[in-house]
């Protein structure tokens, strides 16, 4: 029996910071190209309202700043990331001076794993290190975390809970 509107417990729900950046925009257009029967919900955000792009039931918006009070982005969070099974950091600060880039950066990734640590304890994330200048992003794939704090660049490229490829 075939029915359009039936989606199997074993779809996934995708949470997208970065939204309105270029690798954001992009990992949005492959998730609304897939089935629902593979993605069930995809809910994305960004500091700024973002323009009418996508026409997909599946997506929910959320303004997020991950620079505010975790607390703050926790309870914004806390609803629409319930069922999320993988989570995709492609959040950026720009600077002009390349030195405080990662001044920038780094507070934002680490607030992101806290914020994914409380919504959802074994959500997969995978994650831009926007900390290092290379042409190629480095992703990190981190899953089933366990660790009390956030997990440092050491510890991802280091433990086997975290590895570290460039793409």
């Amino acid at each position: 029996m075939s029915n359009s509107l039936y989606v199997p417990n074993t779809a996934k729900a995708a949470f997208v910071s970065g939204a309105n950046g270029i690798t954001g925009h992009a990992i949005i257009e492959h998730l609304i190209r897939t089935p629902k029967s593979e993605w069930k919900k995809i809910v994305i955000s960004s500091r700024r309202a973002l323009p009418n792009y996508w026409i997909d039931p599946r997506i929910e918006f959320v303004a997020v700043d991950f620079l505010e009070p975790q607390e703050t982005t926790i309870e914004k969070l806390k609803h629409a990331c319930a069922d999320v099974t993988h989570a995709y950091f492609t959040s950026y600060v720009n600077d002009d001076d390349f030195k405080k880039l990662r001044d920038k950066n780094v507070p934002l990734f680490k607030s992101f794993m806290d914020v994914i640590d409380v919504n959802k304890e074994r959500a997969t994330v995978l994650a831009a290190d926007l900390t290092r200048a290379t042409p190629q992003p480095l992703l990190f794939f981190a899953s089933k975390r366990t660790a009390s704090r956030p997990p440092t660049p050491t510890d991802l490229s280091a433990t086997g809970d975290y590895v570290a490829q460039s793409f």
